[in-house]
């Protein structure tokens, strides 16, 4: 059985080209397509090529020492714009007495006990200088410290370094007065 003359028509149509186009017109029609493929292919050799480019300009960073100075930048541009906000709301319902029971050593070397803040208000923060997260977020606390030191608010910075020296460096290197 044979298809009908407009079955054949809607087929030709569907290529981009009609039945009554001529075959000089259908030969230019397909060398237009295959110049579109060729540009695809252009296109997804340039994207190819960008993404290398950011994976490896991301493992330059890594590698480099400076990986973690970027994503702290980065991670601090996202704070700062505000799509990431505290959810305060379950510390408010959730009221729960602290235990005070803890050993502390400053950088300075010298021994204290968060019993010596009782009655403060206390902002403890554990952080690292190897944790971007923790480095994004410490100008922030620096700024807060600025703000609310003079109002009896007491900042416990716990360093999870492998030495306090390492923290000292850091805190020395950016110049954090907490």
């Amino acid at each position: 059985m044979m298809p009908s003359v407009r079955t054949l028509i809607k087929a030709t149509e569907r290529f981009g080209y009609s039945a009554r186009d001529s075959p000089k017109a259908r030969i230019q029609h397909r060398i237009s397509g295959i110049k579109v493929f060729m540009a695809d292919r252009k296109s997804k050799k340039r994207v190819l090529t960008e993404w290398g480019l950011l994976i490896g300009a991301l493992l330059v960073l890594n590698f480099t020492g400076y990986g973690k100075e970027a994503q702290a930048w980065l991670q601090r541009g996202i704070l700062w714009t505000g799509l990431i906000t505290p959810n305060i709301q379950y510390a408010e319902e959730h009221d729960v007495l602290a235990n005070f029971d803890l050993s502390l050593v400053s950088l300075d070397g010298e021994s204290a006990s968060l019993e010596d803040f009782r009655g403060k208000v206390i902002f403890m923060n554990l952080w690292a200088t190897w944790c971007p997260p923790c480095m994004a977020e410490m100008p922030f606390i620096q700024k807060l410290y600025d703000d609310m030191s003079d109002e009896g608010v007491a900042f416990v910075m716990i360093s999870a370094d492998d030495t306090a020296e390492i923290a000292r460096k850091y805190i020395d290197a950016k110049g954090f007065t907490f």
